[in-house]
């Protein structure tokens, strides 16, 4: 997935609903965080085989880390 790609996805991450999912690129982008990361610690559902997402609801609802 390019760059451009992950962008246009999360520029319109808004308008999708709790229930879609995102691939875990767009994930790692959202929170600032590697894609190691998402994929060790995040709620992962298989989306196609050979590709996981994350929940949009699950990004959108979770608690931040404390700094």
């Amino acid at each position: 997935m390019t760059n451009a790609e992950i962008d246009a996805i999360l520029k319109d991450i808004t308008h999708l609903p709790d229930t879609a999912f995102v691939p875990v690129a767009v994930a790692a982008k959202h929170d600032s965080v590697s894609d190691r990361t998402v994929r060790r610690t995040y709620p992962l559902t298989q989306v196609s085989p050979g590709r996981k997402g994350v929940s949009v609801g699950y990004l959108r609802n979770r608690q931040k880390p404390s700094a």
